[in-house]
């Protein structure tokens, strides 16, 4: 977790249960160096104590385009996650195999906003 969190622009204009959301998103057990991974909210919700209003909340970060929710699909996308983990070969293995895992599913909700260039879904 980088120092800098605090001080990022779209992390301070959050509200204070905003962060903490956000701040779960990138910290918790369920999380992936990709930023893309399953997280049903009612997880969410019993691991924070909090139950925000989910639309909302997930309005807000996608209009600063730091996390994406599929209601479908329960997939959350951080969308700097990947790149504040190093460039890696062995990073960059790790999330190739993951993306490679996930059911093709998932993919509908975030097809054209995915930054990998050098992935391609199945």
């Amino acid at each position: 977790m980088k120092t800098k969190f605090w001080t990022d622009a779209k992390v301070r204009c959050l509200s204070p249960e905003e962060k903490l959301i956000f701040l779960y998103l990138v910290t918790n057990p369920h999380a992936h160096l990709s930023g893309l991974y399953y997280l049903p909210l009612a997880l969410v919700e019993d691991e924070t104590g909090i139950r925000p209003s989910w639309p909302s909340l997930w309005a807000k970060f996608a209009e600063l385009d730091i996390a994406h929710y599929d209601m479908d699909t329960r997939y959350v996308w951080v969308v700097k996650m990947f790149h504040n983990q190093g460039g890696g070969p062995k990073v960059l293995m790790s999330v190739m195999r993951h993306l490679d895992s996930m059911h093709a599913s998932w993919w509908s909700g975030f097809v054209g906003r995915i930054k990998f260039p050098w992935y391609t879904p199945p």
